[in-house]
């Protein structure tokens, strides 16, 4: 008796539509800064686009990423058993990474709201970086822990590269905020921003390659190797 390996396959498939995302969300503010000038709009119509819409349109992406990325990892984790004891063992680790990625992330977004209603509050300012840093490298944790043990061929070292691009990205980013000097934060967050977008490209190929593996090949894991379904 064997048993299927779909309900990983959709989680990689839903991961990937996250990641997707998250690399659209990169370019959304130099396509709207490229946009606008060309369409010649009226400045109240510029305005209220920056002031209402594309805010809107950021919620939006970053909503879709949030509920794609929170059901991939779910199919993923409720699937763990089909690819063996060994792996269901590694994705704990997982689980635990994005459980403290999702409380930094709802932590940032609360210091966010806090600043953005009472400005006053200046010793906020760090700490809303540092969680914005801290939940960035929990969900490489996260990503590295549910990928890095894919039976798909080189998913580890492709794994710890763009665990390590990610994190190099995110330290760049964060000295860039800190350092003065304006070419030096410029280079350090090009650097860093480069870094990050290979990153994800990283994971989103690993992502979309193990799903296909375990969709076309996925073969089939023993019964008992698989103690429980969830």
């Amino acid at each position: 008796m064997a048993r299927t390996r779909r309900s990983v396959s959709a989680g990689l498939a839903l991961l990937s539509g996250a990641l997707a995302l998250a690399l659209l969300s990169f370019f959304l503010g130099d396509f709207w800064a490229a946009m606008l000038p060309a369409l010649r709009l009226p400045a109240d119509t510029v305005r209220t686009i920056h002031t209402l819409w594309i805010p809107l349109a950021s919620l939006g992406v970053t909503a879709a990423m949030v509920v794609l990325g929170g059901l991939g990892f779910a199919f993923v984790w409720h699937g763990r058993w089909e690819l063996g004891a060994e792996y269901a063992s590694r994705a704990g680790l997982g689980l635990l990474a994005f459980v403290v990625a999702a409380v930094a992330y709802a932590l940032y977004a609360f210091t966010g709201i806090l600043l953005g209603f009472f400005g006053g509050l200046a010793f906020l300012v760090p700490w809303h970086g540092l969680l914005a840093a801290a939940g960035a490298v929990a969900l490489g944790l996260a990503l590295y822990w549910f990928l890095a043990n894919l039976p798909v061929s080189g998913s580890r070292p492709l794994a710890a590269v763009a665990f390590a691009l990610g994190l190099a990205g995110i330290v760049l980013l964060d000295l860039a905020t800190f350092e003065g000097g304006r070419l030096r934060v410029a280079a350090l967050d090009g650097a860093g921003l480069g870094f990050s977008l290979a990153s994800v490209v990283l994971w989103l190929v690993l992502c979309l390659w193990g799903a296909e593996i375990l969709r076309t090949h996925g073969g089939a894991t023993p019964a008992a190797a698989a103690p429980h379904d969830s």
